[in-house]
């Protein structure tokens, strides 16, 4: 019976640390981001403020969806989704950066530092969970 509650409390642990990576990469991975390429997007004077604003929040929203997926494909072991998950967001992203360099710059930075957190999470719960870091098979 010790054993068994042993074994409960163990799980418990685990989920909470689990739980515990997923927020700060998540949520805490999009808000640093946003703050290190924040100087990258300020608005400019001809530019509406409306306009600003939801690119600024869509790329937060993105950024939390990518880096779940990415977070996720990592501790699942299954390196290649990252791949996928970047391919699609240039595709998607494709005509917005034909049209200024600014953006494009904007784009490649973010989405390069939400990707890395989220592999710096990946690893982190892999090393936690397994005790190494064995990516692929």
């Amino acid at each position: 019976m010790v054993a068994f509650f042993q074994g409960i409390r163990s799980a418990q642990e685990g989920i909470l640390i689990v739980a515990v990576v997923y927020v700060v990469v998540i949520f805490g991975g999009g808000y640093f981001v946003r703050y290190l390429i924040g100087p990258l997007w300020k608005r400019r004077p001809n530019e509406p403020k409306q306009e600003h604003d939801e690119v600024v929040n869509a790329g937060l929203y993105i950024g939390w969806l990518e880096r779940f997926i990415a977070l996720t494909a990592v501790f699942l072991q299954s390196p290649g989704t990252v791949g996928l998950i970047l391919a699609a967001k240039s595709i998607a992203r494709y005509p917005e950066l034909k049209s200024t360099e600014r953006f494009v710059e904007y784009f490649l930075i973010g989405t390069l530092l939400s990707i890395s957190i989220a592999i710096i999470g990946g690893v982190i719960l892999l090393k936690i969970f397994y005790g190494t870091v064995t990516l692929g098979k």
